[in-house]
């Protein structure tokens, strides 16, 4: 952090940039504090996947339906409104959960507690993205995501150890409910931060439904099942991993460093990238994060020990870096490669949440659906099988569609 002042990246930001940034690193430790293990205390409440992904279904939907209730509101309304919205959102979901406790578990309940989760995520992120755009520069945007992606990488490597610690050194159940009271004030912090942000004015209008409508555009095509299979797998990666790595290691305490080790490393995998890889080579990379996804998992699931889970956290450490690097770059060079002249990137980036939103749904609702087959132990091993299939059929899919650009440069 005083490398990034000495150097001025933060200095570079004027005070509404600064303010905006200081909100989205607040929102992102107050996910961090609590999500980490989340899905573990869900589990616990019931033994199965049930509420999770009851939860994490609504959650999806209601993102998406958040991301299209912003584009609309925005001409009319205030984004400031939308951004301070998802914050009070999110706090409300971790708020009920600390309220609820065991209740949390009870099917009726699963359907609000996805809705304000979705409802905050769609709507801070949707009021976030645009904000960037108006209060940064192309000069200067470069300081905000690098410092952005500083301190939230430093707090990725950070709180899980302290999260899963502090579960494992208070009663199992006492510990969350504290994550969960941090959590919820972490947010409202960020409220009161928003109260600092000017208006700002928005006069954007997106096109979502003709950018749906559109048919014959094979970069637009290649994005669709793009995001549909990095959304397909990531709902089914965050669903399973936690309570998988918590019943081999036997307590949360034991998966915080694994968590925190895997950011260590992808925080390595990315300095590799920024500096290594260019952009003639991301096609290349492409496969072989995909291969040493398919690798870390099969082993992880395969073999069971908690040696083979650590070699699995650092793979993912690489691989899930790698991946999330490569997949935003393609898919804003497909965003730009589908642009015609009545429609521009953004209408294409508002209108691939569909996609993505169909991704998670699907993941979810067909892991619910193998709930009736298997025990969840065996589960959280078949959806780890099926995990990096997803990887290798995209780099197919955009191979056949685009040609992967021509071979040209990505």
């Amino acid at each position: 952090m005083l490398e990034l002042i000495k150097r001025g990246d933060f200095m570079k930001l004027s005070k509404q940039a600064k303010i905006l940034l200081s909100v989205g690193i607040i929102y992102t430790i107050g996910h961090m504090i609590a999500g980490t293990f989340i899905n573990v205390f869900l589990f616990n409440m019931t033994s199965d996947y049930s509420v999770i992904i009851i939860i994490n279904l609504i959650n999806y939907i209601t993102t998406y339906l958040a991301f299209v209730f912003g584009s609309k509101y925005v001409i009319k309304g205030s984004i400031i409104n939308l951004f301070r919205a998802g914050i009070i959102s999110t706090a409300l979901y971790y708020l009920f959960i600390l309220i609820l406790k065991e209740k949390t578990a009870l099917f009726y309940y699963s359907i609000p507690l996805g809705m304000f989760n979705g409802a905050g995520i769609g709507l801070f992120y949707f009021a976030f993205n645009n904000l960037v755009s108006k209060l940064t520069t192309d000069e200067n945007r470069g300081n905000f995501f690098g410092t952005q992606s500083y301190i939230s990488t430093t707090a990725g490597i950070v709180l899980p150890t302290i999260s899963g610690l502090l579960i494992s050194w208070l009663n199992a159940q006492t510990g969350y409910y504290v994550l969960f009271a941090i959590s919820t004030i972490t947010f409202g912090i960020g409220v009161v931060f928003t109260m600092m942000l000017n208006k700002v004015e928005f006069t954007e209008h997106y096109r979502i439904a003709q950018a749906l409508k559109l048919r014959g555009n094979t970069s637009w095509d290649a994005e669709k099942m793009h995001a549909f299979l990095m959304c397909f797998k990531e709902a089914l990666y965050g669903a399973v991993l936690a309570v998988f790595s918590v019943t081999i290691m036997g307590s949360e305490g034991n998966v915080g460093p694994l968590n925190s080790i895997m950011s260590i490393i992808g925080v390595l995998t990315g300095a590799y990238m920024a500096r290594m890889v260019t952009l003639k080579l991301q096609k290349k990379y492409f496969l072989i994060f995909s291969v040493i996804y398919f690798i870390a998992t099969y082993l992880g699931a395969g073999i069971i020990s908690p040696v083979t889970l650590v070699i699995m956290y650092v793979l993912l450490g690489i691989a899930g870096t790698g991946d999330r690097i490569l997949y935003s770059s393609v898919e804003y060079r497909l965003f730009a490669a589908a642009a015609k002249k009545d429609l521009n990137e953004g209408d294409f980036i508002v209108a691939a949440e569909l996609h993505m939103a169909l991704g998670r749904v699907v993941a979810m609702v067909g892991y619910y659906a193998l709930t009736f087959f298997f025990e969840p132990f065996m589960l959280a091993r078949i959806v780890f099988f099926i995990i990096p299939l997803t990887g290798l059929l995209d780099y197919f899919v955009i191979k056949r569609k685009v040609n992967w650009f021509s071979d040209d440069q990505i």
